[in-house]
């Protein structure tokens, strides 16, 4: 088991929108088991040597903060609407295959 701090954005990448569904409408000091079953995480292909292929994850997570997007230093609105639209194009490419 890890204890690590994390700061992500949501939707930023696949496996934190399952985060940010899960995590939608807690309150800052509020903990969360989160369970993901392998076709919301990693699927058949797991990840690297870390993680194997179908495994289901369990995640305990406790909201430390919450923090707008525009209260973020640098912060670039049309810059992420981008990425997201590519990684959309790009996953919605993949499951057509």
């Amino acid at each position: 088991m890890r204890t690590t701090s994390l700061t992500f954005l949501i939707k930023a990448s696949p496996i934190y929108q399952v985060w940010s569904s899960e995590l939608s409408g807690s309150c800052e000091g509020q903990k969360r088991m989160l369970t993901i079953p392998p076709e919301k995480g990693f699927g058949d292909k797991g990840f690297w040597d870390v993680i194997p292929p179908d495994t289901t994850l369990h995640h305990t997570i406790e909201v430390v903060r919450i923090v707008k997007k525009d209260d973020i230093p640098g912060y670039n609105k049309e810059l992420m609407e981008k990425v997201l639209k590519e990684r959309e194009a790009q996953k919605k490419l993949k499951d057509e295959l």
